[in-house]
């Protein structure tokens, strides 16, 4: 999770460098306070909680971020990992198994998109 988590602060950063709408990414932080916040009631105060909500905490502002860039291409990727994370999640915690070719696919398929979409921008 800590190499996933450097991976978004370094495409953040670089996002960053390019320069983002600020509107759409503040409409977007917005919009993903409340998937956040049902994060947070769901963890609560369990053990180890922590480090999944600063994890969310970091996956919300490149999506955001990527929002603000306003291209398709990036928000599909950013959308994708969210769903491999949320799944990674849920194996780890012990809510549902997922499978690991999905997981992996939805992963792979996210990196993909980002990558198209900043090379294009």
């Amino acid at each position: 999770m800590g190499s996933f988590a450097i991976c978004h602060i370094f495409y953040s950063i670089h996002v960053l460098s390019l320069g983002v709408d600020w509107i759409l990414t503040a409409i977007a932080f917005a919009g993903l306070l409340i998937p956040y916040g049902l994060l947070y009631r769901l963890l609560g105060k369990q053990k180890g909680s922590a480090k999944y909500l600063v994890y969310a905490a970091l996956l919300c502002i490149l999506a955001s971020l990527l929002t603000g860039l306003a291209s398709l291409l990036c928000i599909i990727g950013v959308l994708l990992f969210i769903l491999s994370d949320t799944m990674i999640g849920l194996n780890s915690l012990s809510m549902k198994q997922v499978s690991n070719t999905s997981e992996m696919g939805s992963y792979i398929l996210a990196q993909l998109f980002l990558i198209l979409g900043l090379t294009t921008l």
